[in-house]
């Protein structure tokens, strides 16, 4: 199984926080089943535009640990499906604030951003405001 670097990013570290994870993330569908056998060792995600249980059944069934939708597709029953197949839910696409919001309402496990540190500070202050009545 050849696949090009236009069809793999590999994300060496992911760090946010306290979270630090390393996982291979797949850009494109084809080939999909082999994808999961270059690396078996390192967690897999697959980029996808939207949430379907065609897309939930192919992601399990190609051994996908992790599918990450676009964030402004995302609803929380996508997330819940998901998560039903026992899938880590990771949204990309978050280009503002209140996006970063919305995956979180959603339940998603996570996000990728371009700006971590305002990202951050963002649901630090989120969750200080629910904590504080």
């Amino acid at each position: 199984c050849l696949l090009s670097a236009l069809q793999i990013s590999v994300a060496g570290c992911c760090c946010c926080c306290c979270f630090c994870s390393c996982f291979m993330l797949v850009i494109l569908a084809s080939p999909l089943p082999c994808v999961t056998q270059l690396l078996p060792a390192v967690p897999h995600g697959w980029l996808i535009q939207e949430v379907s249980n065609e897309l939930v059944d192919k992601a399990a069934a190609c051994g996908f640990e992790m599918l990450c939708p676009r964030a402004n597709a995302l609803a929380a029953e996508g997330v819940q499906l998901m998560k039903s197949r026992g899938m880590v839910v990771r949204a990309w696409g978050v280009k503002t604030i209140e996006l970063l919001h919305h995956v979180v309402t959603c339940g998603a496990d996570g996000a990728t951003v371009n700006w971590p540190a305002k990202a951050a500070d963002a649901l630090q202050a989120a969750c200080q405001l629910r904590r504080d009545p």
